[in-house]
């Protein structure tokens, strides 16, 4: 099964690379993480920035495409390539995860092929950029922990927290799932249970702990992974936002991304980034004007709240940036996947794991909501969820090919 799953996965990513191109980079902070890398190598010390937003970016992808690339972090195929791998590894991941929770070979198969094959996953192997490296270290921390609460190993227990760690050093807004790692609260002793959550929090400690200690030398300040946090609060909580959730044509939408260049270079972005050059005070600065803006409007925010719900549980891409044959297939398959996770999540015969999956989608959605939504974003934390319980979904509704017994052991594995 693992092979299957494996080969069919990496073959899907390597195809759709020689498709969009071997050299070409359409994502717009591709360069950024290039960029990034290339001082590294060059100057021997992480840029404060290295672009022409105000922020630096957060470690993880950056490092992993200097050393994955073997110094050549332009060297876009090769990136391209590892991305299809950790994509590829991602689904059989998947795979494993589904199995442990149905204790259904067929199951994991089908959890492994849906992982293989959706258009999203696919889609971020196309290009530079994190996505692929922080789900495959999400993944790897699920497992740990799951099987932290079912074996009750403390070594697992502190993977866990480990690889959580990991991930945010990647996508810092995976330290929302923070408080999942109490999870191992809900079985063994009472001594057993504390010491496990208290290892998974601990791992979490050791693996922030050096950038955190460096970040705090650096600017006198306590930033655990990077300062990106307060431009995200003042993008996705200003007029500014209110304007994008206000846009009819696809027109409007160029003219409003002509004003954000406006802003970084000139406009009230470039303002706050000139008056607050320690990466620190200049987050906390675009975060106080974004509240300024709230108490000045509360019933925008309000509204601009709404549309960012909506906008997050939507089940196609924005149609500013994607053709209408895009939408409507990514509209049928997110509808299929939505449904089949729903029964999963509440047929799984696994509660606990249910109600933790529940709480990655809503800690995830709840920290994007609050700052910038993105269906880029929505796919690191919700598509592995999706696929996952789709699978679980599909057997409990008795589809072909997935009903009947299948004990883990005959393949899932």
């Amino acid at each position: 099964m693992t092979r299957v799953v494996l080969a069919i996965a990496l073959l899907v990513r390597v195809v759709a690379i020689l498709v969009s191109g071997l050299e070409t980079t359409t994502f717009g902070d591709a360069d950024a993480y290039i960029r990034t890398a290339e001082t590294v190598l060059t100057t021997g010390s992480y840029p404060d920035n290295a672009e022409d937003l105000p922020v630096f970016r957060a470690p993880g992808y950056p490092v992993f495409l200097l050393v994955s690339t073997l110094g050549h972090p332009r060297a876009v195929v090769v990136g391209k390539l590892w991305n299809a791998v950790l994509g590829a590894a991602s689904a059989v991941l998947m795979a494993w995860i589904a199995g442990r929770i149905s204790r259904s070979g067929k199951v994991a198969l089908a959890a492994g092929l849906l992982a293989a094959v959706n258009p999203a996953f696919v889609y971020l192997a196309t290009d530079i950029q994190s996505e692929c490296l922080t789900i495959l270290l999400i993944l790897l921390s699920a497992i740990q922990l799951l099987a932290a609460v079912d074996g009750g190993r403390s070594r697992d227990a502190f993977g866990a927290g480990v690889f959580l760690g990991l991930a945010a050093l990647t996508r810092p807004s995976c330290l929302v799932m923070a408080p999942l790692l109490l999870a191992p609260l809900v079985s063994g002793g009472a001594g057993t249970r504390l010491r496990r959550s208290a290892l998974a929090v601990a791992g979490l400690a050791v693996a922030l702990a050096p950038w955190t200690a460096r970040n705090a030398l650096r600017f006198g300040a306590f930033v655990p992974v990077n300062d990106q946090l307060g431009m995200q609060v003042w993008l996705g909580n200003t007029q500014f936002n209110v304007d994008y959730y206000s846009l009819k044509t696809r027109e409007q939408y160029g003219d409003l991304m002509t004003r954000y260049m406006h802003e970084v270079e000139q406009g009230r972005i470039h303002e706050i980034a000139v008056a607050h050059p320690n990466p620190s005070d200049r987050s906390q600065a675009f975060a106080a004007d974004a509240i300024s803006w709230i108490r000045r409007n509360p019933r925008s925010w309000l509204w601009l709240m709404g549309k960012k719900s909506l906008d997050w549980l939507r089940p196609w891409p924005s149609p500013f940036r994607w053709n209408a044959a895009v939408i409507v297939a990514s509209g049928l398959w997110y509808g299929l996947l939505f449904v089949l996770a729903g029964v999963g999540l509440v047929r799984s015969g696994r509660h606990g794991v249910s109600m933790a999956a529940v709480g990655v989608l809503v800690l995830s959605a709840a920290i994007h909501i609050a700052t910038v939504v993105s269906w880029r974003y929505r796919m690191v934390f919700w598509d592995p969820v999706l696929v996952v319980f789709a699978a679980v979904g599909a057997k409990a509704l008795g589809v072909p090919g997935l009903a009947g017994g299948d004990p883990i052991g005959q393949g899932a594995e």
